[in-house]
């Protein structure tokens, strides 16, 4: 199909992605700087790309994971780790618009067979 486009000189036909919207593809860096597969510090660049509605970003790393692009990948999933470091399984449910789905009793076996974690050295922010 590349090859078939390359031959009639044509370089304005669009390429159909599917399950990829324009809107999330509309914003992008016109110098294509490479992305680092796993920098300590996100770039200010980064963090504004980054810096977009839930629905967006869900969006983003659907289209960044179809379109194999990794360093995009990897910044949107850590955005989301960042989001709910430190949260209790109530508050990530509630970012993540999860319905808890556990019967009570189902919920309290999870919790005291992972209690070492809720200690007071735990990792909450």
């Amino acid at each position: 199909m590349l090859d078939d486009l390359e031959q009639e000189g044509d370089d304005k036909v669009p390429i159909p992605i599917h399950a990829v919207n324009a809107e999330t593809l509309d914003k992008h860096d016109a110098q294509g700087v490479e992305i680092a597969e796993f920098a300590p510090q996100v770039s200010a660049w980064d963090q504004s790309f980054l810096d977009v509605d839930q629905k967006t970003l869900f969006d983003l790393i659907i289209a960044a994971n179809y379109l194999d692009i990794k360093g995009i990948s990897a910044l949107a999933a850590r955005k989301v780790a960042d989001t709910i470091t430190g949260k209790t399984a109530e508050e990530m449910r509630a970012i993540l618009g999860l319905e808890n789905d556990l019967a009570p009793e189902e919920e309290d076996q999870i919790k005291k067979e992972n209690a070492f974690l809720m200690t007071e050295k735990s990792f909450r922010k």
